[in-house]
């Protein structure tokens, strides 16, 4: 009868050792894998992520640089402008699917570590003016913002409704759990994505913040706006942050200009002009009750300069020069300096 207890005990023993085995291996692998998620996104992530990194580093970063322009938009602007070409220092700081929600945040940053530059750009796509897309697997995923400018967000979403984000908040989710991150790591591995990241953010750096989107020596396909879209709707959270971020840099005295890259010709051709119309209305409804300067709303460029449907190749020393030219019309002291 002892032996028999002595037994049992035994066996209770070594089944509560495994248990804690058990959780143990379990707890520490998902702690060593989130730790491997959040440390080495460079690794699997998309090649837009060394792009927010890049921007995510300039405006955190204090210098005393007193620079002429920085732009802030979406991918149209980070393809579109090309400080390198100007003989003097400007950085784009546009990242591909963001909206005035990030560019307000990023311009708060940006002034925060910086000297106040004497021209901003501001260049958004009508699509991005309306939808929100990736908020959550690009904003929150790759970690652009800090905590307080979340919360803030997070507290103007019930307010102001955006149907893209919506109301659930899976910040938590990209914080902890590993399983939002399986599918890119598996691509990223498979595809070895580090190679292209690692080439990609060592161009930004030599760029000061552009970066090419599509390479294709002319391009007549359709962009987002023909796609997607048959009318303009303002999203009341993006024209919130928009309208916060010319007020934030007008309170610095900061020359605000918008900036509409252009649509490819076949894309001209298609897009709805009720959309082409309410688009450009709401820029210049902007623009009368703000400081706001319109260099060029909705306006066309030949198939040839794309190297996609919506991005700029060829054709980004026009959209540089356009930019600059507008920017001296405007009787700004940007100096008159020939593009390289």
């Amino acid at each position: 009868m002892k032996s028999h207890n002595i037994s049992t005990t035994e066996k209770k023993n070594k089944y509560s050792l495994y248990v804690w085995v058990a959780a143990a291996v379990f707890i520490s692998t998902y702690l060593l894998s989130l730790y491997w998620v959040n440390s080495y996104p460079m690794v699997y992530e998309s090649r837009e992520y060394p792009m927010w990194k890049h921007v995510k580093e300039l405006m955190n970063a204090k210098t005393d640089d007193s620079l002429k322009l920085i732009v802030i938009g979406d991918s149209r602007a980070k393809a579109g402008f090309m400080p390198r070409q100007i003989n003097y220092k400007t950085l784009n700081l546009a990242v591909g699917g963001s909206t005035p929600v990030e560019g307000y945040f990023t311009l708060l940053t940006y002034l925060e570590n910086n000297p106040d530059p004497e021209n901003l750009v501001l260049s958004y796509s009508p699509l991005h003016m309306s939808h929100d897309m990736y908020y959550w697997e690009r904003t929150v995923k790759y970690d652009f913002l800090k905590n307080s400018q979340y919360n803030e967000i997070s507290k103007k979403i019930p307010e102001l409704i955006d149907p893209e984000i919506g109301s659930v908040n899976l910040r938590w989710k990209y914080k902890y759990l590993t399983s939002m991150y399986i599918s890119s790591v598996i691509t990223g591995l498979t595809k070895k994505r580090w190679i292209k990241n690692e080439e990609t953010y060592k161009y930004l750096i030599r760029s000061d913040g552009h970066s090419f989107f599509g390479t294709r020596k002319g391009s007549s396909s359709y962009n987002g706006e023909v796609k997607l879209a048959d009318d303009f709707h303002s999203s009341d959270l993006i024209d919130f942050y928009f309208n916060k971020t010319i007020q934030l840099a007008e309170s610095h005295n900061i020359n605000v200009y918008w900036y509409t890259m252009p649509f490819n010709e076949a894309s001209c051709e298609k897009v709805s002009k009720k959309l082409v119309y309410n688009f450009n209305k709401y820029i210049e409804n902007i623009n009368k009750k703000t400081d706001l300067e319109i260099i060029k709303k909705i306006h066309c460029l030949g198939n040839r300069y794309y190297g996609d449907g919506s991005h700029v190749y060829e054709g980004v020393h026009i959209t540089t020069q356009d930019i600059i030219t507008g920017i001296e019309e405007k009787n700004i002291s940007v100096s008159q300096v020939p593009l390289e």
